[in-house]
């Protein structure tokens, strides 16, 4: 699996980050941080359309849906960063 890395940047804080292969509809979408490791999501690479950015619209989603969110609607200007996986 070459799954890389994704960060979701509001300046220069993480507001989220994820991991996944791209190029893999039945790669799992995880979520967490390149420090603490990543856990599972309900979410495969092919719920997100193949495109990161979807996946992160669809993370921040999910956790507003858990009871939290990684940042608030209208918010402008996040960045999304990656790392290449191996």
């Amino acid at each position: 699996m070459a799954a890389n890395t994704y960060e979701v940047l509001d300046g220069d804080t993480v507001v989220l980050a994820f991991r996944a292969d791209f190029a893999q509809s039945s790669s799992p979408i995880l979520i967490g941080s390149r420090a603490d490791g990543f856990d599972s999501t309900p979410f495969q690479v092919t719920d997100a359309r193949h495109r990161p950015i979807e996946a992160a619209k669809m993370l921040n989603g999910w956790c507003r849906s858990q009871g939290g969110e990684c940042w608030g609607r209208g918010t402008a200007g996040l960045t999304l960063r990656t790392y290449r996986g191996r």
